[in-house]
């Protein structure tokens, strides 16, 4: 069954509508700044339907829904901060990743580390410092990191990747392992 809209006319109608469900926005026809910011601001998807985009709008829509990057057509510093700060999964949507912007991600989400394009260490530090297992994201394990995920979660070590390494960080935490 396809469900026909009909467009909503009348401002003080449409402003009800989209404060109500966000959604609404794809059958307003006038789309006044007022409405759509009501609208982002209820449910940030509903970013996808602005047929006028501002940073503002963008804004709020990051900052209701971080995951409401993936449709924003600008993508400033700020909107993309808002945006991870947020919902650090949201790095997913970035197209210009930064280390800033990777740090704020996984500060947020420690998960968020599998979409880092530059896995600097900075990042991979925080990232496994927050939470441990975050190290089954790491591309480069150095010592340093997997000692870091370790010391946070001892379970982390089903993550190290490289049995040398593996076994060294064990005999540090004096755990006697059978190979």
């Amino acid at each position: 069954m396809k469900i026909k809209f009909k467009a909503i006319l009348d401002v003080d109608a449409a402003l009800a509508a989209v404060s109500s469900n966000g959604d609404a926005l794809q059958c307003v026809n006038d789309q006044t700044e007022a409405v759509v910011m009501a609208a982002v601001s209820n449910d940030g998807y509903a970013l996808r339907y602005v047929k006028d985009q501002t940073e503002a709008v963008a804004l709020a829509a990051v900052s209701n829904d971080g995951e409401a990057l993936r449709y924003v057509k600008d993508q400033t510093e700020a909107v993309v901060m808002a945006a991870v700060s947020n919902d650090g999964e949201a790095l997913r949507y970035v197209k210009d990743q930064t280390e800033a912007v990777a740090l704020a991600a996984v500060s947020n989400d420690c998960y968020a580390l599998r979409y880092v394009k530059d896995q600097t260490e900075a990042v991979v530090m925080a990232a496994v410092q927050r939470n441990g297992y975050a190290l089954q994201y790491v591309n480069d394990q150095t010592e340093a990191v997997v000692m870091a995920a370790v010391s946070n979660d001892g379970y982390a070590l089903r993550y190290v990747l490289v049995k040398d390494l593996f076994i060294s960080i064990a005999a540090n935490l004096n755990i006697s392992i059978e190979i």
